[in-house]
């Protein structure tokens, strides 16, 4: 699995039609001030708007009274509050495709499109509730609500969520991806494989440790550059968390019997 946390990006997004109207425009961003509910489209740049502005009171305003009672349950534990109130942190447009009547509701098929090349496309409902549009997840689980939807990833994202039994060792891409997957799924056993034996142990350790404690908010991990030097990769990698923060560290490989392995630790402290 490429993108970890997709399934909280996955629950924002997706959060029999009588009329369908093709409707393709951006959302606006707009200030709390501006905030208007008497159109699904105005209610739709309300929510989106209280998202991407981390105003957890005004997103509990944007949605429905049964969603905002769930969301305030799920909101007391802090790392669901986080990375739900982070998702639009890399959103460089938000487009509706497609707007349609769903039981009463409006239904929106969008696309998001990430900083980063990512592109997510799925269903938003609103309901009317006491003359109000709000955003609604009651249909989430209706056999075809969901149609259309779906993920497309960059050629340069890192698949993070490799098992060693995926992994070609012989492709660097590979390798990179399993020095994260090892730490995620704690398999140090695959991560020590990945160095080569100049490489001490307690540096290898300490970066391990340390990335248990931030890994899982990571949101996309990218092949940034690789260069060649003297039989020497220097590969650079972007690394996009939920909470908005980057790091691009700089690993250094060499090949061992046709296999990449790490061979300079001290680049990514």
């Amino acid at each position: 699995m490429r993108y970890r946390n997709l399934g909280i990006i996955m629950a924002i997004i997706i959060s029999g039609a009588d009329l369908c109207v093709a409707a393709e425009q951006a959302v606006k961003f707009i200030e709390k001030s501006q905030a208007k509910y008497d159109t699904p489209e105005n209610a739709m740049d309300a929510w989106c708007s209280a998202i991407k502005s981390g105003d957890v009171e005004w997103y509990f305003e944007s949605v429905c009274e049964e969603l905002r009672k769930r969301h305030e349950e799920k909101f007391k534990t802090q790392s669901f509050k986080e990375a739900f109130m982070n998702q639009f942190k890399f959103n460089a447009k938000t487009l509706i495709l497609k707007k349609e009547d769903y039981k009463g509701s409006v239904k929106f098929t969008c696309e998001m499109i990430e900083s980063y090349g990512v592109i997510i496309k799925g269903p938003i409902s609103f309901i009317k509730e006491n003359d109000k549009w709000k955003k609604t997840e009651q249909f989430n689980q209706d056999p075809g609500y969901i149609t259309g939807g779906g993920v497309t990833y960059p050629k340069n994202m890192l698949n993070y969520g490799i098992v060693e039994s995926q992994v070609k060792k012989e492709k660097l891409e590979d390798v990179i991806g399993l020095l994260y997957s090892s730490v995620s799924n704690d398999r140090i056993e695959w991560f020590k494989d990945i160095f080569e034996e100049k490489v001490e142990q307690d540096k290898r350790q300490k970066w391990f440790d340390g990335k248990k404690e931030s890994l899982w908010k990571l949101r996309g991990l990218f092949l940034l550059e690789k260069k060649e030097e003297n039989g020497i990769v220097f590969a650079k990698v972007w690394e996009i968390y939920a909470n908005g923060e980057e790091h691009k560290p700089v690993f250094t490989f060499s090949r061992v019997n046709s296999e990449w392995k790490c061979g300079n630790i001290e680049q990514i402290q």
